[in-house]
């Protein structure tokens, strides 16, 4: 009988006293304030932190007024705490809690202003182009 009684007492004790993972990403920028999206999801303004559940590819779209808008993908690797067998233990049986903090930094450019002479110019061989019944095509980001 006292035996059982300290089975469950150390059963109770392995499952009170598991940890878990805890998963934190930041997006920091060289101009806080600006607008940050995550997989085509806005999280918010930098500098800005949300928990975060799988790893893999992340596609960021950083804007700002006055910069220009940043497109990234970074890639989260997967640590050795979430590999199969090993990521039951880790979550369910662990005593501590492990902290995962990714930081991603981006550095903001300022946009360059547009010569009305070469934007006007631009319209123009649009509109020609259109009117003349050729394909326009979108312009090429550069970047």
């Amino acid at each position: 009988m006292s035996r059982n009684i300290i089975c469950i007492a150390i059963c109770l004790a392995v499952v009170c006293s598991s940890g878990c993972v805890r998963r934190r990403l930041t997006v920091r920028t060289n101009v806080p304030g600006a607008q940050v999206a995550i997989d085509n999801r806005e999280i918010g303004v930098t500098p800005v932190s949300v928990p975060f559940t799988y790893y893999g590819g992340r596609n960021f779209v950083v804007t700002k007024a006055g910069c220009q808008t940043v497109r990234a993908q970074r890639d989260f690797g997967i640590p050795w705490y979430e590999f199969p067998v090993i990521d039951f233990f880790v979550e369910n049986l662990w005593p501590y809690e492990i902290r995962d903090d990714r930081v991603v930094y981006f550095e903001l450019i300022p946009s360059q202003p547009t010569d009305a002479r070469q934007l006007v110019s631009r319209g123009e061989d649009l509109r020609n182009q259109a009117s003349a019944g050729q394909v326009i095509g979108l312009p090429v980001d550069s970047r």
